[in-house]
């Protein structure tokens, strides 16, 4: 339909393109019933999809709570601090340890002579350094070839790139080339070659052998080629930072803080789920004629979901310590709307009574046999439970969120393929009543030409009879 057709539309019949519209409102009431159908699939998604990452987020605290680490957590406290560095693992042994520092281990260092160089910082004169060490791998020995013209920073960078094989690194200070062991200890450096005289290499006062690490851990001395010892204290990795004049005490014990603090986490975020998802089965007030249900109310999916996750805090866990199988046992308790409440003081009982029957809870493997005679392994700790049962929801690709957003994209295309449908036939409706009234406005426009012609033919008729 042309735009001279639109514009036409009206001028005699009256009907306008606004009258078009309200004739055409009156359908589009099913249209409205689309979008508003639109807007409900994607709410539901987009519901689903908060409820997937407030359920991986609790599957992460409760990760923390599978982890032997959490529970076996050790903390040491150092009578006398920044003299010795310390990292406790959890295979650290509770207990008090003096430590004496008598020696820190040292590297072997070479001081070369000043060297005569040009005015360009260039040496004159072609040589070698032959390089004999001793490291982990035994004696090495290696051939430097220095040019003439060679300055300082490529001598040296000539050494550093051989430092893998020979254990011996270079700089440049004040026209020296210092040498250093890259191993602690006493491993000597034995430099060979025509330009070793001449660099200061031989002469036995530039020599500065280097030394192990002399410690005594509860009166046990104790000697190491490094600075940073980990085989001494089970669990306990030193970092000999300075020489001591006196015995530090270091005292290690449980961090139960470690434990308290994941446990508290997991029921922030159980609560926190556990809300969100009541506030999506809302069915608000009936009798409220402008009630507002939740964007999931009474979706069978997740009303078993937070029956599940209820159940998985309050259910007995079968791991063979009756003082230690329930949450409730450690501190965990759910009340009658599945709001969990955490006692700290009582998990710390449970952690020093015996901690590891408190992870037991969370992470128990049971064995049995079956009538077959086979072994047969069943994962009942609440984590792990837990993680079965988020991952059955979770799974990108056989989880129920998975299945549900499947689905929801399916309504929604056809959804969009019905409004498309409607609207090209309320189009064409559109254009069939332009067609139509434009016709009535042009056989007004005729008959109105018609009656003035007529009109005109019977006034001079009468004009001519007079």
């Amino acid at each position: 339909m042309s735009s001279n057709s639109i514009n036409f539309l009206g001028t005699y019949s009256g009907i306008t393109m606004d009258t078009i519209e309200q004739l055409l409102s009156a359908e589009s009431t099913k249209l409205t019933s689309y979008k508003n159908e639109q807007v409900a699939v994607e709410k539901e998604k987009s519901a689903w999809k908060d409820v997937q990452t407030r359920l991986t987020n609790l599957a992460t605290k409760m990760d923390a709570l599978k982890k032997a680490d959490t529970f076996n957590a050790k903390k040491a406290t150092l009578s006398q601090e920044g003299k010795i560095g310390f990292t406790v693992g959890s295979k650290a042994i509770a207990g008090d340890y003096s430590i004496t520092v008598e020696k820190l281990a040292t590297r072997t260092q070479i001081k070369g002579a000043k060297l005569q160089l040009d005015e360009n910082k260039a040496w004159q004169k072609e040589g070698t350094l032959t390089f004999l060490t001793t490291n982990e791998a035994g004696e090495v020995e290696l051939d430097i070839k220095i040019e003439a013209g060679d300055n300082l920073e490529k001598i040296v960078n000539k050494i550093n790139d051989a430092t893998k094989e020979t254990g011996v690194s270079a700089v440049a200070i004040d026209d020296r080339i210092v040498l250093q062991n890259t191993a602690y200890g006493n491993h000597a450096i034995d430099v060979k070659g025509s330009l070793a005289e001449e660099f200061g290499f031989k002469d036995p006062r530039n020599i500065k052998a280097g030394q192990s690490a002399i410690l005594t851990v509860n009166g046990i001395n104790i000697e190491r080629d490094s600075n940073q010892i980990s085989d001494v204290m089970d669990g306990v990795t030193l970092d000999l930072k300075e020489e001591t004049n006196q015995a530090i005490k270091i005292e290690i014990a449980d961090d139960l803080e470690k434990t308290e603090t994941a446990v508290k986490e997991f029921v922030d975020q159980y609560n926190s789920t556990m809300s969100f998802i009541g506030g999506l089965l809302s069915v608000g007030d009936p009798t409220i004629e402008t009630n507002e249900t939740g964007a999931l109310a009474g979706d069978s999916s997740l009303i078993r979901l937070q029956s599940q996750l209820r159940s998985l805090l309050t259910n007995a866990v079968d791991n063979g310590n009756s003082g230690s199988n329930t949450a409730k046992s450690i501190g965990i308790e759910v009340d009658r709307y599945g709001v969990a409440s955490f006692d700290a003081n009582k998990l710390k009982e449970a952690l020093k009574e015996d901690s590891s029957k408190v992870r037991d809870l969370f992470t128990f493997t049971k064995t049995s046999g079956n009538a077959a005679g086979e072994t047969v392994e069943e994962e009942i700790g609440i984590g792990q439970k837990f993680e079965s049962l988020i991952n059955s929801f979770t799974d990108s690709k056989d989880g129920i969120i998975a299945t549900k957003n499947a689905t929801y994209d399916k309504l929604i295309k056809n959804i969009t393929e019905r409004i498309t449908v409607f609207n090209d036939r309320l189009e064409t409706k559109r254009q069939q009543y332009i067609t139509k009234f434009t016709a009535l406005d042009v056989a007004m426009m005729e008959a109105e030409s018609q009656l003035s012609y007529m009109m005109s033919q019977f006034s001079n008729s009468s004009s001519s009879n007079s």
